[in-house]
């Protein structure tokens, strides 16, 4: 099963740039599945770049402010609101892999 999921976490595609590898080879939310010290071992990608996309983040950016440029405003708000989407494909994804094996197993397990 862990290998199953493992290739369908790859095909995951979310925007994180910690999903990538300095190689340049694109490991998506394999993460996720093999746990932080297995995706490290594998990616080389230290577990603190991929830490903060685990917390939830803000519906809104914290930084922007009264005195943030119009342009600013818009870029960051861009940048967010990337951050919130990407975080909720991970929750369909773990949600979706639960339902799955769920339905796969007995009640037993």
């Amino acid at each position: 099963m862990k290998k199953h999921t493992v290739g369908v976490s790859l095909r995951a595609a979310v925007g994180y740039v910690w999903t990538t590898c300095a190689a340049g080879t694109t490991y998506d939310l394999m993460g996720n599945v093999v746990g932080t010290k297995e995706y490290e071992d594998i990616t080389y990608i230290p577990q603190a770049d991929y830490d903060g996309s685990m917390t939830k983040p803000m519906m809104h950016d914290t930084s922007i402010n009264v005195e943030t440029s119009d342009y600013h405003r818009d870029k960051k708000r861009k940048i967010h609101d990337e951050l919130v989407m990407w975080w909720y494909v991970c929750k369909g994804f773990h949600r979706g892999m639960r339902e799955n094996f769920m339905d796969a197993l007995d009640e037993t397990y």
